[in-house]
Formats: structure tokens, C-alpha cells, sequence
């Protein structure tokens, strides 16, 4: 049977009646009234409207970038038929893909705008929290003409542990001649910090922020002398040094050893500190043997340290360390020879108190002297 014409068989090419049209009225306010609701509180997470914006107001091309696209694809679908012709469907394919770009395009300007970077590149604090942020305030921030700066940077460094950095800021031509640079190099010389172990050129650069006048370093080379002496005159030595440049530490170290007790625990008087000045000058007026017997009895115990594997036969004692024998065996050598290997426990000991006499990091809170 063929196919009966209905009456309404036209009924997709009549037109749409007032009722239809008033649905798709109401459906495109509703949308419309999505839209604009999303707009604003896109709007309302980026400014603080009781106080002031939490951003910059070039980011409102940007936002109206973002919204004219997104109107402009609604209205696109709103008004959506079908090309009849290839080159109307090129058309519309460019309006939509336009309109599409516009929206990518409004936010990657947003993003971009937003960015913490996009600030003012001035704005960077003095105090720095962050260990990886020391790489791009070293690049932005170095000055020669600040030395303290550059000082608080590599402080920073020393306490990170990140040595090749530090050393790297203190050899910069401004920091190259500074005390405190000096200082906290022959540190790190005397400590085996970093570099190999060398008193000999920890002294070089102790003395040399001697020179410059910084007192942390006069403090640093007695204590290094102090703890490399082999004699109890040497001691006094030292100690004579230290007392005679009025170095504080040495006189608080003399004064408890003579006085029996710490007195950087104590407050002292102006007369306790003369009387203690009149027993450290009657030390240095006493004969060798005496004093050798009143160091002597500050000296700590003998502590056990650990364990000494060696080829060459040690004897005597030192006067902070000594070495106890505890067994020896013969081994092949390299060159197929025989050798005796020494096998000894060693034992260190302290002034009772050392503790004064220890040498430091200067750090630039804590200096008297900031660099000039």
C-alpha cells in the first residue's frame, strides 16, 4: 500500500506557534540568568567587595573576554540551522571555533594575570623563609654594595648546608675583604667544613679579620691555638696572648679555672672582676711548675674515644689525647711486604671549662660589628 498523505505531513516546515515561542523565551531567560548567576560568582571569588579587590582590574578584560565568548556561543546555539551549502558550513565551523578561541584565550590572559609572578618583582622580603627560594634572591638581589645582605644570604646558606654557595657569596668582591667573611671562612678551615681540614690556613684567615678589627675572630684563633697545644706552657702561652688583647672569653676561662666555677653563669661586680684580674696576673707571675699544676688539675678525665688502626708506632702522650696499645698483626703491603699494623684505642680529654673556649660561626645578628 502506498504511503497515505496526512493531513500534517508539512508540519516540521510550519512555523513555531506563540506558545512554543513563549517556552523558548522563558528557557533563554532562565539560561541567560545561569550565565549572568556564573558570571558574578566568578566575580565575587576574585574581589572582596567589603574590602578592597583581591585583584588587579586589568584582569577585567580578561573576565568580560571570557563572558562575551561564552555569550556568544549560547546565542550560536540558540540560533543553531543547519548550512544548506559546504561554504555556509565553513562559515559557521570559523564562528564557532572563533568563539572558542576567544574563550581559551580570555583565560589564559586570566591565569596569566593571576599569576604570584606577575607582581611587582621589587616587592621581596627581607627575611627568607625558604631555602629554594635563595637561588632567584641571589640573581635579583645581589649587590655589591650591600654586604650585610649578601652576609644574611650566606648565613642562610651555612645553615642550610649548601657550603658551595656560601663560599661562592664569599668570594664575591664585596664580601672578599669583609671580617666576617674572613672569619667564618678559617671556621670552616678549622672545622674540615666544606674544605679539607688546615689549621695553618684557618689561622691565616682568623688573623686576617683580626686585622680588620672584628673581636669574634681574636676569640676564634686563641681557641684553635688552645686546643693544638702539646705543652702546658704553650697553653699559657696562648693564654697570655688572649688576656694581654682582652679578649673576654680567655678572661672567663682563667677565672674559672682559678676560681673553681663558671663564672659566665655569674654576674660579676666591678670588684669581682678585679679580683679575678689580680689572680690571673699572679698566674702568669708564677714559676712553669706551678702553673702546669693548677692546668693540670682543670683537665677532665680521660674519655674513650674509639678505635686507631696504624703503621707507625705512637709513644708518649699528648696533652688532649693519648693512645693505648691493644694488639698488632703483620699484613702483606701493596708491594708484597710485610708490615706491622698497630691497633689502639684512643682517649681525649678537656678543660673542665671548654666550653669557653670554643670557636664560632659569627653570625651578623650576633656581631657587634656590622661590616663597614
Amino acid at each position: 500500500m502506498g504511503k497515505s498523505n496526512h493531513k500534517n505531513s508539512n508540519y516540521q516546515k510550519t512555523k513555531s506557534t506563540p506558545a512554543k515561542q513563549k517556552i523558548k523565551q522563558k528557557e533563554f531567560i532562565n539560561f541567560a540568568m545561569g550565565i549572568a548567576s556564573l558570571f558574578l560568582a566568578i566575580l565575587t571569588g576574585f574581589f572582596d567587595i567589603v574590602d578592597k579587590p583581591l585583584i588587579n582590574f586589568s584582569w577585567i578584560v580578561s573576565l568580560l573576554l571570557i563572558f562575551s565568548s561564552i555569550t556568544g556561543i549560547f546565542f550560536s546555539f540558540c540560533k543553531h540551522i543547519k548550512p544548506a551549502t559546504a561554504k555556509k558550513k565553513i562559515v559557521q565551523y570559523v564562528v564557532y571555533s572563533s568563539w572558542g578561541l576567544l574563550l581559551i584565550l580570555g583565560a589564559f590572559i586570566l591565569l596569566a594575570k593571576s599569576h604570584p609572578n606577575m607582581g611587582n618583582q621589587n616587592n621581596i622580603p627581607q627575611q627568607f623563609e625558604d631555602y629554594e627560594s635563595l637561588g632567584e634572591l641571589h640573581s635579583t638581589q645581589q649587590s655589591e654594595n650591600d654586604e650585610q645582605q649578601l652576609l644574611m644570604q650566606a648565613e642562610l646558606y651555612y645553615n642550610g648546608e649548601k657550603y658551595e654557595s656560601l663560599v661562592e657569596l664569599y668570594s664575591l668582591e664585596a664580601l672578599r675583604k669583609n671580617p666576617i667573611a674572613l672569619n667564618n671562612l678559617g671556621y670552616m678551615y678549622s672545622k674540615g667544613i666544606y674544605f679539607e681540614q688546615n689549621f695553618d690556613v684557618a689561622i691565616q684567615y682568623y688573623e686576617n679579620a683580626l686585622k680588620k678589627g672584628l673581636d669574634d675572630a681574636l676569640h676564634n684563633l686563641v681557641s684553635l691555638k688552645l686546643h693544638n697545644c702539646t705543652t702546658f706552657q704553650e697553653v699559657v702561652d696562648v693564654l697570655r696572648t688572649g688576656y694581654d688583647s682582652n679578649d673576654g672569653g680567655t678572661f672567663l676561662f682563667l677565672g674559672s679555672i682559678l676560681e673553681g666555677k663558671d663564672l659566665s653563669e655569674i654576674k660579676m661586680t666591678d670588684q669581682d672582676q678585679t679580683m679575678i684580674k689580680a689572680e690571673i696576673e699572679s698566674f702568669f707571675d708564677a714559676d712553669n711548675e706551678t702553673q702546669a699544676n693548677i692546668l693540670s688539675t682543670s683537665l677532665g678525665p680521660w674519655k674513650f674515644k674509639n678505635v686507631i688502626t696504624d703503621t707507625i708506632l705512637r709513644k708518649g702522650e699528648h696533652l688532649y689525647e693519648r693512645y693505648s696499645s691493644a694488639s698488632t698483626t703483620t699484613m702483606y703491603s701493596r708491594t708484597k711486604d710485610y708490615v706491622h699494623v698497630f691497633i689502639y684505642h684512643k682517649y681525649v680529654r678537656t678543660f673542665l671549662y671548654d666550653n669557653l673556649m670554643q670557636e664560632c660561626f659569627v653570625s651578623v645578628a650576633d656581631s657587634e660589628q656590622l661590616p663597614s
